[in-house]
């Protein structure tokens, strides 16, 4: 075999198989090699497969399992590679050659610390099959009513195969990977941006995939490609927002307007810095009040002005707008795909015009079906806990629904869960459209008074 002759290798063998005892054991592996070589993975897979069952404690095992591995991962069956890999690496005389192959299959970020988390155990940890999802919740402190309410809705809507591990993000003194390194396929939360910022290194070296289920800071959505956010819509809207107003629009100077809450804090920092890296000029920056009615606007700058940002559509926005409308008819304004939901298309009673909307779908039908099971979901949710939901019981009732369906064919290993939920895509919950699979472009809609229409479809925001 050492002059390359693997087919006659494989042909020579063939009596070696029919013997038994230490034979037939030596003979398997180098047979199995020999297929490998000759470009046969079918066979070599089989024959390692049969020495990997008969010899289970066999000083060979090591040499099996590494051709098992490339058999498989030649035949595109990834994940049994990667354990076939694992295992492989406990013998030292294989640990350069297993590496190499898994830093290869592995995503980027484990790759400086792929020894590491061999030596650990993290990866054979990550590679059971389990059914299990941790949740990182505020179960007490000044938080503790958001996680409950969150962990109420989940409750409600999660199946009983699941299982569930808790962990009080509170009660810890500061992210703990140990605490992570237990039997999981995914862990849910923190809540709050802050917490998730510091929780997201050691969910990394911890290798779980993490979902954040309402952190308000967009900017979480590129801390790591382990990490989901569920307000990635409104992200890549809030880029896309920018690049159609500069790029198809052809609009150079804008000012924002930001309600005094997370989510418009963070979209308008997204969009400011969009608009700058893309060459165009934010004029002011200014936020608002959520129950604010009248505006100061300053006529000088709408009249300077070719574009205006209001992220979020609700009552305080639509008045800000409806000034700006008077005072600037025809001024553009951007806003994210609540400004095209059913409640705020009644209120705004066709008002306004020149209104460009990022949304990943607006199918009316699909909207008031969207109403009509959170009214359902309401009423369960008061009669099972006695008061009406809150916006985290409603997002943990969605989170409840990707769960179920990321585990709807039964348990998996913790490093398929990235490729799973981008296979999800884009999940409409009834706290709104929620994205994971970052690859997908929102539509741009044009508003004006009160008709709806499609324009073209954002590519190259990325």
């Amino acid at each position: 075999m050492e002059q390359g002759h693997y087919q006659k290798a494989l042909e020579e063998i063939q009596p070696a198989l029919k013997s038994t005892g230490t034979t037939r054991e030596k003979g398997l592996v180098i047979a199995a090699e020999a297929a490998f070589l000759a470009g046969l993975p079918d066979s070599a897979l089989h024959l390692a497969s049969r020495f990997l069952k008969e010899f289970p404690t066999s000083p060979l095992r090591a040499r099996a399992l590494w051709v098992q591995g490339l058999a498989l991962e030649t035949l595109g069956q990834r994940f049994s590679a990667i354990q076939a890999y694992v295992e492989a690496w406990k013998a030292p005389e294989l640990r350069k050659r297993v590496e190499a192959r898994l830093a290869q299959l592995l995503p980027p970020l484990f790759r400086e610390t792929l020894t590491e988390h061999l030596a650990q155990g993290t990866l054979e940890l990550r590679l059971r099959k389990t059914q299990t999802a941790l949740l990182l919740l505020p179960l007490s402190g000044p938080a503790e009513n958001a996680g409950k309410a969150f962990l109420n809705g989940l409750q409600l809507g999660l199946k009983e195969n699941l299982d569930l591990f808790l962990l009080d993000a509170n009660r810890l003194s500061e992210p703990s990977p140990q605490e992570l390194k237990r039997p999981a396929t995914i862990a849910v939360g923190p809540l709050l941006s802050r917490k998730a910022r510091a929780w997201i290194p050691a969910l990394e070296e911890a290798l779980l995939p993490g979902l954040l289920p309402a952190a308000s800071d967009l900017t979480l959505c590129d801390q790591s490609p382990w990490i989901f956010s569920l307000n990635a819509a409104y992200y890549e809207e809030t880029r896309a927002l920018a690049h159609y107003a500069v790029e198809k629009l052809g609009k150079r100077r804008f000012l924002i307007f930001y309600p005094e809450n997370g989510l418009g804090i963070s979209s308008a920092q997204v969009f400011s810095q969009e608009i700058r890296r893309l060459g165009a000029e934010v004029l002011e920056t200014q936020s608002f009040a959520l129950d604010s009615l009248h505006f100061p606007l300053d006529s000088l700058l709408l009249a300077e002005a070719e574009g205006v940002f209001i992220p979020t559509g609700d009552i305080a926005a639509f008045s800000l707008a409806s000034s700006i409308h008077r005072l600037r008819p025809g001024l553009p304004i951007f806003g994210l795909e609540q400004w095209i939901s059913s409640r705020m298309l009644t209120i705004t009673g066709g008002t306004l015009d020149s209104l460009f909307v990022a949304a990943f779908s607006f199918d009316p039908d699909q909207e008031r079906a969207r109403e009509s099971f959170r009214e359902n979901f309401q009423k369960a949710f008061y009669r099972t806990y006695g008061h009406a939901p809150s916006f985290l019981a409603e997002r943990g009732y969605d989170v409840a629904g990707i769960l179920n369906r990321l585990f709807e064919k039964g348990p998996f290993p913790a490093l398929e869960t990235p490729e799973r939920l981008q296979q999800i895509g884009l999940f409409p919950g009834i706290s709104g459209n929620l994205l994971l699979d970052r690859n997908r472009e929102p539509d741009i809609f044009l508003v004006t008074f009160g008709t709806i229409l499609k324009l073209e479809e954002i590519y190259g925001a990325h």
